[in-house]
């Protein structure tokens, strides 16, 4: 399996932990692998090897995986399509694509909303437009699934939960962080009640 974004490593240690699959992590920070190969090495999986390279340039051979997987990660890449074009590529015949991505959703577009994107470097798409972007890579029985209603509810459970604690928060950061923090899950939220931020899945077969 590939995990392109891989970050510090939960999700290929997971895959690794509960399915027993060989994972190859993939990810352009350098600090997060730093993370991931110390928690690595705390668990002393062989199973998970981790390589810094960027998706979009890197190259694997033709039919090196027999999953590829992607959370949240994608979304920081202008030519996305491009990305999926390698995935296809780099898939078996049979294999599957599962992502998840930060997506743009249907309503009007706040300034506030399109300045967070940018400040984020984000380039987001409609579910509608990925699942357009999938199949015209060539992958079959293509399933596109908007969170959105779960990433809010992820947001308010993390808020919540930062409100309760707000005394031992303080205890190890300033009122500004903690200010900060409360702000960000305030605009995603409303973001979201505004149908501008969504949160995208895509499943995919690449044909036999």
């Amino acid at each position: 399996m590939l995990d392109i974004g891989v970050g510090i490593g939960g999700g290929a240690r997971q895959a690794a932990r509960e399915f027993g699959a060989l994972v190859l992590g993939m990810d352009i920070s350098a600090n997060m692998l730093s993370i991931a190969m110390d928690r690595l090495q705390n668990e002393k999986d062989t199973r998970v090897r981790y390589q810094i390279s960027d998706a979009l340039e890197y190259e694997f051979p033709a039919n090196s995986f027999d999953y590829v997987f992607s959370r949240d990660g994608l979304h920081h890449n202008e030519r996305i399509d491009i990305v999926m074009r390698k995935i296809f590529h780099w898939l078996k015949p049979g294999g599957k694509v599962l992502i998840t991505v930060y997506g743009m959703g249907h309503g009007t577009l706040s300034a506030k909303f399109q300045a967070y994107v940018e400040k984020r470097k984000y380039f987001l798409k409609t579910l509608e437009e990925m699942v357009e972007i999938t199949e015209a890579a060539g992958f079959e029985n293509v399933q596109g699934t908007n969170l959105t209603k779960r990433f809010r509810d992820i947001l308010l459970d993390e808020r919540t939960k930062t409100l309760n604690r707000k005394n031992e928060f303080l205890e190890k950061f300033d009122e500004g962080t903690f200010n900060s923090l409360l702000n960000g899950w305030n605009d995603k939220i409303g973001f979201i009640d505004d149908d501008n931020h969504n949160w995208n899945q895509i499943f995919a077969t690449k044909p036999l």
